[in-house]
């Protein structure tokens, strides 16, 4: 079944939602208004799509989804955006220069959306030039949603089974090429660790973060980017776990920061 938020009576609160959401749409065109690569009017297709996007992390929040059914609810709401008109709203080439001039690497601009009852996402776009990568890494007690604009990703994501001091033990999952409309979500319970390489081009993503998620007890901690960085190059055990040193941002740049 694919679920989609509910249109309820035009209560406080849901005037609040759509309040923000329309908030949030501005703000992200905003961004692209200040580096020149805004084209066109904001459709209001794309502005009930951001609204899809509140609506499920409070769904999620007030535990009316779980982590995974959220997974599966934005990756179906993400399948209704015109991605086509978006393409036609924003100059790719005007931005890539903008961002590229920041240096090598992948770059976001993030954004904090917010309603009157403080409820709080996060969004970003973000650009990982031609062979650069967004090295291997999880989250703890949050979920993403990576919707790629323009471009490739070689993604490869993994379970995270469990924890020991040190090491995260993963169980791969997906391990392919994705491209426009595709979306690569993860929380505690699935595809956790992710890794992307920028495959063939450059690579522009919108992405979704909900923090503050679930009951589980973490051995390891994240660094202030909110990431655990992970050298899941073993091979698999017996079990057919692999057993992933925890390494620094540094450490993971140099191994994993190119293709």
């Amino acid at each position: 079944m694919v679920y989609f938020p509910t249109m309820t009576a035009f209560t406080r609160r849901a005037f609040a939602g759509s309040l923000a959401g329309a908030v949030a749409w501005a703000q992200f065109f905003v961004l692209l208004t200040q580096t020149r690569a805004l084209a066109g009017a904001v459709s209001p297709l794309m502005k009930r799509w951001l609204d899809g996007q509140i609506a499920l992390a409070k769904d999620l929040r007030t535990d009316v989804l779980s982590p995974i059914q959220w997974q599966g609810a934005i990756e179906a709401l993400n399948q209704t955006i015109p991605l086509d008109e978006l393409l036609g709203y924003v100059e790719f080439d005007t931005l890539a220069s903008r961002l590229e001039a920041l240096g090598p690497g992948e770059h976001r601009q993030g954004l904090s959306l917010t309603d009157f009852a403080g409820f709080r996402i996060g969004t970003a776009l973000f650009y990982v030039p031609k062979g650069d990568a967004i090295p291997p890494h999880g989250h703890n007690a949050l979920v993403t949603a990576h919707l790629i604009l323009k471009g490739h990703f070689h993604a490869r994501t993994f379970d995270r089974v469990r924890d020991e001091p040190g090491r995260i033990f993963l169980r791969p999952h997906l391990d392919m090429v994705v491209g426009p409309s595709s979306t690569v979500s993860m929380s505690d319970d699935r595809d956790n660790v992710h890794w992307f390489v920028a495959d063939g081009g450059p690579v522009f993503t919108f992405d979704v973060v909900v923090g503050r998620i679930g009951q589980r007890r973490y051995l390891n901690t994240p660094n202030h980017e909110g990431r655990i960085y992970v050298d899941p190059a073993s091979k698999p055990g017996q079990d057919d776990l692999i057993a992933a040193t925890v390494i620094d941002g540094v450490a993971a740049h140099e191994r994993y920061g190119r293709a």
